[in-house]
């Protein structure tokens, strides 16, 4: 079963808790990808810039050379940040 958007987001905010003493980088990540799901959700759309910077860093942690390859909720940000900017188009 695949998360809500919502529920992503409040994983996203958790995970930056998490990550805030172990890598400040990824935690920014974390923290930025919750508040941009958090604010498509509510109907505020982010500028392209703001969107393609996170989407290339959550991309970048997905990378197969990274040390946190496996970690699977960078991947679910990045989706679900996807699906929303998708379904705006529609």
């Amino acid at each position: 079963m695949m998360a809500s958007a919502a529920e992503v987001a409040n994983d996203m905010a958790a995970h930056a808790a998490c990550w805030e003493k172990r890598d400040r980088d990824i935690a920014r990540a974390c923290r930025d990808a919750a508040h941009q799901i958090r604010g498509m959700l509510s109907g505020e759309y982010p500028d392209g810039r703001t969107y393609s910077g996170l989407f290339g860093r959550l991309l970048r942690l997905e990378n197969p050379h990274s040390h946190y390859q496996a970690y699977p909720d960078f991947t679910r940000a990045r989706l679900v940040l996807h699906e929303l900017k998708t379904a705006r188009a529609k």
